[in-house]
């Protein structure tokens, strides 16, 4: 509710109006000066970031209280590099994380406040694209083709079907592995710097059999 002012002058009924760009408005007049005082703005508060910690181009959610609910109105900041709001209500910013931005304080600002909501770290998230063979045995060779692969092989994990696999080479598109031991059919996964990826088909571990042509244990035909 706005406050009304009254100032009594004289009994004239001429008056002029003003606006003022904070929103206080004040009409004159020859016997009455009218000021009204806009209600105060509530600072705005942070409950929770999530996720926390991302890469360029994921999406972050910021709930709190006291947002503007005209988006544009607040002022998202990933160590100082502006995010567009893309959702706003009282309550809830939804943002990307921008170009440029690196690990540092996310600020949200509105009026002429600034809140810090912690500290948000960029962490570049990789990306599985294929791989070759499709299909192999334990100890086949495989070549895994991506985004944002490590160049030192420690950085790189991978999982076939939950299993642990040795990365003999790596470089920032392209990890070869060998499958492992207990391996099973399922999707690969890979790991970098605590950020993972899974494909979206499955690798297929082919079975070799053995059988038997004569009682001569020597004498066998295998069958992948």
């Amino acid at each position: 509710m706005r406050t009304l002012i009254k100032n009594i002058k004289s009994t004239h009924l001429f008056c002029m109006g003003s606006i003022a760009l904070t929103g206080l408005v004040v009409l004159s007049c020859d016997d009455v000066d009218y000021t009204f005082v806009p209600d105060p703005v509530e600072p705005h508060t942070i409950t929770e970031v999530a996720p926390t910690i991302g890469d360029i181009g994921h999406e972050v959610t910021i709930t709190g209280e006291n947002f503007s609910r005209t988006p544009s109105n607040n002022k998202v900041r990933f160590n100082g590099v502006l995010a567009f709001v893309k959702q706003g209500t009282d309550s809830l910013l939804v943002v990307d994380v921008p170009e440029g931005a690196t690990t540092g304080d996310l600020t949200i600002s509105h009026v002429d406040l600034t809140v810090n909501a912690g500290t948000f770290t960029v962490v570049p998230f990789p990306v599985i694209e294929s791989f070759s063979p499709e299909v192999g045995e334990v100890g086949a060779e495989v070549t895994i083709t991506g985004e944002k692969f490590s160049t030192v092989l420690d950085e790189n994990l991978v999982w076939f079907n939950g299993v642990a696999a040795t990365v003999t080479a790596a470089t920032e598109t392209t990890i070869t592995v060998t499958v492992p031991t207990g391996a099973t059919s399922g999707p690969i996964r890979v790991e970098v710097n605590g950020q993972s990826d899974v494909s979206e088909e499955d690798f297929t571990v082919a079975i070799t059999l053995k059988i038997p042509l004569t009682s001569n244990d020597d004498d066998v035909e295998e069958i992948a």
